[in-house]
């Protein structure tokens, strides 16, 4: 195996690069559903459990209320996170839209 970071000869097989964005409007919805997903189904989740709050009493209940703020952290973090990998990927479809409208700075010496 030759680790020579210079030694590119054979390692290119074509002079396009294609990226294929097929799938990332497919990608896009889905981290959007699971974005509405994550809104509404855990805080209804929630909402269900607090209904049977006033059953709680003591430890059992301290632990409750423990395993409920738990659940809100999740579902904050969980949804900052999908919203998160949702702003990427929509930056890639972007700049994978915008990559054959863009002009050549410099090409690759000795490439």
């Amino acid at each position: 195996m030759d680790t020579n970071i210079n030694d590119v000869q054979g390692r290119y097989t074509s002079e396009t690069i294609r990226y294929d964005d097929a799938n990332l409007a497919t990608i896009i919805a889905e981290l959007e559903s699971a974005k509405t997903l994550i809104s509404t189904t855990i805080p209804a989740n929630i909402k269900t459990m607090e209904n049977s709050e006033s059953l709680w009493e003591g430890k059992s209940k301290e632990q409750y209320l423990g395993l409920k703020e738990l659940i809100n952290k999740y579902q904050a973090d969980f949804a900052t996170s999908v919203s998160e990998l949702k702003s990427a990927v929509d930056g890639l479809e972007t700049l994978l839209a915008s990559i054959s409208e863009s002009n050549v700075i410099k090409e690759i010496d000795s490439a």
